[in-house]
């Protein structure tokens, strides 16, 4: 019967009401159950709704009513991302791309004869382990294999850059949590400190993968040094004729046509010609290679400034704004359930 049926799928409380559409039978008494079910449903309905509305005023008057920033404010972000270029020694890589920009082009471009003189001065990038630059292809490949990349040779970062970098840090945590409750506000400080240990490491691998772009723009070189060794050539020839022609002339041997350019012999016009031309060549040239050494190093030092912000964003800007998020999304949802 139906009794047992219910019984047999659990639902043993749910009571049985006989009645006929035909005869009238027991339609009154099924319309009192049905109304007497529904008055429950309802009044637990309101009892639950008045609970959780209740629950949501105790948990609204726990955020607080205070304006709280929806993410780290952007003043501080900068303030935190110029101490850790700062301390990660962007200045000092700026530096080193500017003096070894002039050391490789003046060897590049520069007279033969005098050129050579720089090959005993060492590179600022070699020395700090940067003259291997990760090439932009090359970038993501490395950054999924940490141990294919080398640290670099940069000084770390003294007393002073450290103190710079906490109290960044501190800065931005205050102005972040800012407006909130006990809790969330040290959620916020532990989530901007919880990788203080790590960001040098970090912070070394990103100017350690940073591609400075050493390898590009001096296709100009080329050009100059070929021009550069054919005026040496030219000059070495002038030279080598007039010395022939003093041996000829000391051995009292016939000495080679004479060849003149107007009043000069031909030979002291190639030698003297070639090496003032060969130097003014290099005084433009060394124009030319300045102007090249400090455009790229502003570009290196943006380039390490994006890679140091990444850096930040990943280990500190990214948890705390997780944290106001997190904040911001309860007092709404809050908000929301007392309606």
């Amino acid at each position: 019967d139906l009794r047992g049926l219910l019984d047999s799928e659990g639902l043993s409380k749910t009571p049985c009401v006989a009645a006929s559409a035909l005869t009238g039978m027991g339609v009154e008494t099924l319309r009192k159950t049905i109304t007497n079910t529904v008055r429950k449903k309802q009044a637990t309905a309101s009892r639950l709704s008045s609970d959780v509305s209740s629950a949501a005023r105790g948990l609204v008057a726990e955020f607080g009513d205070a304006k709280v920033p929806t993410k780290v404010p952007d003043a501080r972000a900068r303030e935190l991302n110029k101490s850790l270029a700062e301390a990660a020694g962007s200045g000092i890589v700026r530096d080193a791309v500017l003096k070894s920009m002039r050391r490789r082009g003046s060897l590049a471009t520069g007279w033969p004869v005098t050129k050579w003189l720089r090959r005993f001065t060492p590179d600022p990038l070699r020395m700090l382990h940067l003259d291997h630059a990760v090439p932009r292809r090359k970038r993501r490949a490395a950054e999924l294999e940490p141990v294919s990349v080398q640290r670099t040779s940069i000084p770390t970062g003294g007393g002073v850059q450290n103190a710079r970098v906490d109290i960044a840090l501190r800065q931005l945590a205050a102005s972040s949590s800012e407006g909130l409750p006990d809790g969330f506000s040290t959620a916020v400080r532990e989530a901007t400190l919880a990788h203080r240990n790590d960001l040098p490491d970090e912070l070394d691998r990103a100017v350690a993968v940073t591609d400075l772009a050493m390898d590009r723009g001096q296709g100009w070189w080329t050009v100059v040094r070929v021009l550069q060794w054919i005026v040496f050539f030219v000059a070495v020839i002038g030279g080598g004729w007039l010395l022939l022609d003093l041996v000829l002339n000391y051995l009292q041997l016939p000495q080679l046509p004479s060849v003149m350019i107007g009043r000069a012999p031909l030979p002291t016009v190639m030698l003297l010609g070639g090496a003032l031309l060969g130097l003014l060549i290099s005084l433009l040239s060394w124009i030319g290679v300045e102007l090249d050494a400090r455009a790229k190093s502003v570009r290196a030092e943006r380039a390490l400034t994006r890679s140091i912000v990444e850096a930040a964003d990943q280990l500190v800007i990214t948890p705390v704004n997780t944290e106001l998020e997190r904040f911001n999304r309860g007092r709404r949802l809050a908000s929301r359930a007392i309606g």
